[in-house]
């Protein structure tokens, strides 16, 4: 220090030496070597001072107690990477630290420990308020200074939420059902009642026929009659499983048995044209020529061309020409290339006195080719003996 002082007289007595030989204004004047060395002297003294401060310090801290774990309320108040409390001054108004010799030497103090510190707490305390102000602060605000440093998760406003994780997805489906399983775990389960449902008459009767059918391909003619009569037992109106009894019974001539079958059939729907053509060929067969006509004239309507030409053949053997010449008319518009039809429409012309028209008949009949040789040379004579 001695040498310093020394250094500054000898720069301030050149400087002295040099204003006498140098021609300056008047208004120039430099300030006494004493007042400049003063302030020097107290600007070291202060640095000494502080420097000293801060070893004794350092030298007097006692040694730091192991950090105790938060418990269950405080650790969830605190952060996840905060061991002690935040101290008041992190909260105060950021202050910037003061530029000047005293700052740059002051050292950074570690924050008060916790209450729970022995005596060196009070030594230490004592010596942080002998040090000034700005240097106590600005080793607060070093000790406060990791803490406070972590950066607060941004917020902005206004944009759009993150997509959910997959096992963000997979824990809100988990939940869901959870909750559903909740709500219908209270709800009694469904009572199932089952009841067996009786076939009807109908069902019944389909059964026995397909089943006498099948008997029937099989050649067992007897078992097949009884199923079929089964079936027309479970629904009388049944008119498959009565045709199929009734052609049994005509194939064995039971003409008798086939007429009374058909018969019953007809009393419940005389207006059924598949039970009267049946009906009017065992009639027709057996000699009762008006009943057959009568039986074919209740079906006349939606009958059949085959029918009809049935119907024709009936009232011609019964010598009503008139009407026979339409019916064949009708039988011949459903099926015109019927040749037999043809030959019994000339018939019916030529014995109405219809001679012209009977041999146009006649013509028709021979050129529809579908006659028999015996039919053929009828028709063939007939159109010789009408030239």
């Amino acid at each position: 220090m001695s040498l310093i002082n020394q250094m500054l007289k000898d720069l301030d007595a050149r400087r002295a030496a040099g204003s006498e030989r140098s021609e300056l204004p008047g208004e120039v004047r430099f300030l006494p070597a004493e007042r400049r060395s003063s302030w020097r002297l107290l600007a070291a003294g202060a640095a000494a001072l502080v420097a000293a401060t801060a070893a004794a310090l350092w030298w007097l801290r006692p040694p730091q107690p192991a950090p105790v774990a938060p418990g269950p309320q405080a650790a969830a108040r605190l952060p996840a990477d905060t061991a002690v409390a935040k101290p008041p001054a992190a909260a105060a108004p950021e202050r910037k630290p003061p530029v000047g010799p005293q700052a740059e030497s002051a050292p950074a103090i570690p924050a008060a420990p916790a209450a729970t510190e022995r005596s060196g707490t009070q030594t230490q305390s004592a010596a942080v308020s002998a040090a000034k102000p700005t240097a106590v602060k600005r080793a607060a605000k070093a000790a406060v200074e990791p803490v406070a440093a972590r950066p607060a998760t941004p917020v902005i406003v206004g944009a759009r939420p993150a997509p959910p994780t997959a096992a963000g997805k997979q824990a809100a489906t988990e939940t869901m059902r959870e909750t559903v399983a909740e709500g219908t775990a209270e709800e009694p389960p469904p009572r199932i009642e089952k009841r067996v449902r009786e076939a009807t008459a109908h069902e019944r009767a389909e059964n026995h026929l397909h089943r006498g059918l099948g008997l029937l391909n099989q050649g067992r003619v007897g078992e097949a009659m009884a199923g079929l009569r089964v079936a027309l037992h479970e629904e009388p109106g049944h008119t498959r499983a009565r045709l199929a009894l009734s052609g049994i019974l005509i194939e064995g001539r039971k003409l008798a048995e086939a007429r009374e079958l058909l018969g019953e059939g007809l009393a419940l729907d005389a207006a059924q044209p598949a039970l009267a053509l049946p009906m009017a060929r065992i009639q027709a067969e057996l000699g009762d020529l008006p009943g057959a006509e009568r039986t074919l004239a209740a079906a006349a309507a939606g009958a059949s061309a085959e029918q009809n030409g049935f119907h024709a053949g009936v009232l011609q053997r019964l010598a009503r020409h008139e009407e026979a010449i339409g019916a064949y008319r009708e039988a011949l518009r459903l099926a015109p290339g019927a040749g037999v039809w043809w030959m019994g429409l000339a018939i019916s012309l030529e014995a109405a006195g219809q001679p012209a028209q009977a041999r146009e008949a006649y013509a028709r009949a021979k050129s529809s080719g579908s006659l028999s040789p015996e039919l053929a040379g009828f028709v063939d004579a007939k159109l010789r003996a009408l030239k």
